[in-house]
């Protein structure tokens, strides 16, 4: 390898690294702590887990409300046929 060959390493190599520690100061706004990351997912699962409960426990609350109202109308049905046809 000639002089101009290593002198245009040696600038190659130069304008990569000047590239990577740029690189790296950029990056180093998005760094996050190792323990703040895992208590954000943490949160996250428990968060998860916490809509999962709430849902669970919506559907069922309003099925029952929908079994309860049935119910309650074929009662009140039952009552007034009752009235109309058996008697007073």
């Amino acid at each position: 390898m000639g002089e101009s060959g290593r002198e245009d390493l040696a600038v190659e190599i130069g304008n990569i690294t000047r590239e990577l520690k740029s690189l790296r100061a950029e990056l180093e706004t998005f760094h996050v702590d190792r323990e703040t990351h895992y208590q954000d997912h943490q949160f996250l699962k428990e968060l998860r887990e916490w809509v999962g409960s709430i849902k669970s426990t919506t559907i069922r609350t309003v099925v029952a409300a929908i079994v309860l109202a049935v119910v309650g109308l074929l009662i009140g049905g039952f009552i007034l046929w009752g009235k109309k046809n058996i008697g007073s």
